[in-house]
């Protein structure tokens, strides 16, 4: 595995299993796309961004990006929220066990 797929956030363990898995299957999907989902998500966890279990579904939230989040969120994840949306299921049920990693 390459550092591509590792958290670039080491220093935050709590959600660092998640991330691995968020990145690690979008940057199989579309790494050599400049423009892709995998940047943007890499650059939301570089600056401190976190994943929670919420009612059983994972889901983004701003850690250490409070105040720049919601324009960020605006700009970058609420026009790729199909996408995101699936791949956050996909992720959800891989760390639960009910698809094949």
């Amino acid at each position: 595995m390459t550092d591509h797929h590792i958290d670039p956030r080491p220093d935050l363990v709590d959600d660092a299993a998640e991330w691995t898995a968020l990145l690690s299957t979008q940057y199989v999907r579309d790494a050599a796309d400049p423009f892709g989902l995998y940047g943007v998500l890499h650059g939301f966890r570089c600056e401190g961004a976190r994943l929670v279990l919420d009612r059983g579904r994972l889901r983004i939230e701003a850690g250490e990006l409070a105040e720049e989040y919601p324009a960020l969120r605006s700009v970058y994840l609420v026009p790729r929220r199909i996408e995101l949306s699936q791949l956050l299921e996909t992720v959800t049920d891989r760390l639960n066990g009910r698809t094949a990693a």
